[in-house]
């Protein structure tokens, strides 16, 4: 995993990419996690961070193309970027019953995010959310 890391507009700004696999939603997490710790970000809104963006990683591995995703921070408002090579964009909808595993993804970063949105890119689509201020 290769980090950029570099100042933008008066904010910490970071990328990596990991492979498109389930086996990579768990470091992209930790990444996060550490990542919003290191720049000075509330334990709490470091683990929320980790959480959203775990929803949306699993997201791009389970419904989108390509062989890996991309995840990008800004430290200032926190918002965390993933993108992915599937133009295609998520269906936010509520969990059919208690037991039903899928569809409450996008529920918890709706809910849990001061904002959410969904961009075409030229090879797929970003989804991006803010903790504070967007």
């Amino acid at each position: 995993m290769r980090t950029k890391q570099h100042c933008k507009q008066g904010a910490l700004v970071a990328s990596t990419a990991f492979p498109r696999t389930r086996r990579a939603v768990g470091p992209a997490r930790d990444w996060v996690r550490v990542w919003c710790l290191e720049v000075g970000v509330t334990e709490d809104r470091a683990e929320t961070s980790a959480l959203l963006l775990s929803e949306l990683a699993t997201n791009a591995v389970e419904y989108a193309e390509g062989d890996r995703f991309e995840v990008t921070l800004w430290s200032a408002p926190l918002s965390v970027e993933v993108r992915d090579g599937s133009p295609k964009k998520p269906e936010r909808r509520e969990p059919s019953d208690d037991e039903d595993e899928h569809g409450r993804g996008l529920v918890l970063v709706y809910a849990l995010s001061s904002h959410f949105e969904v961009n075409e890119t030229d090879d797929g689509k970003s989804c991006r959310f803010w903790l504070g201020e967007a």
